[in-house]
Formats: structure tokens, C-alpha cells, sequence
């Protein structure tokens, strides 16, 4: 598998998903010292459901406000622009 330096989008998950290539998305990346520390060049998305528990040290993620979503993310897009940046809603606020 060759190392891609382009930008990934939405449809080059479906055609990694048609073809059972393995898409690579870790969790945690909440600040951009923790994306930093993850290596790009196999990451397709980082996935940032573990506000709560990875930077509050609490014990579960419902207590997460939309305010801190918005708060984080950006700074986990700005580490790495090539990745697609996945932020889940917080419990019950929509």
C-alpha cells in the first residue's frame, strides 16, 4: 500500500470500502497535541468521540457540550489537512 499525501475525501472511503482496503481512523484525537503525535500517512479520518474521557478524565461522553465540540475540533483540522476530521454530536443536542 502506497502512502497517500493528498487530500482524502468522502468518496475515496466508499471506493476504500469497495475494494476492502483497510481505512485507518483513530479515535482520541482531541487537541492538536494529540493529532500531532498520531502519523498522517496511513490516517484517513481522525475520529473525536473521547472528549470527555481523553482530555476530562471522566467516565463516559455524556456530558460533552456542543460548545466543546466546536471548541476542539478545529484544532485537531488545522494538525493534519490531508485527514477528514470526524466530531460526533454530544448526547441529546439535537
Amino acid at each position: 500500500m502506497e502512502i497517500n499525501q493528498e487530500k482524502v475525501c468522502v468518496p475515496d472511503l466508499a471506493r476504500m470500502k469497495s475494494a476492502r482496503q483497510p481505512i485507518a481512523m483513530p479515535t482520541g484525537a482531541t487537541s492538536h497535541s494529540r493529532a500531532s503525535s498520531m502519523p498522517p500517512a496511513w490516517i484517513c479520518c481522525y475520529l473525536g468521540d473521547s472528549l470527555a474521557m481523553a482530555i476530562r478524565g471522566e467516565d463516559s461522553t455524556l456530558s460533552v457540550t456542543v460548545k466543546e465540540v466546536t471548541y476542539h475540533t478545529p484544532m485537531v483540522a488545522r494538525t493534519h489537512r490531508r485527514v477528514i476530521v470526524v466530531a460526533d454530536m454530544p448526547f441529546l443536542s439535537c
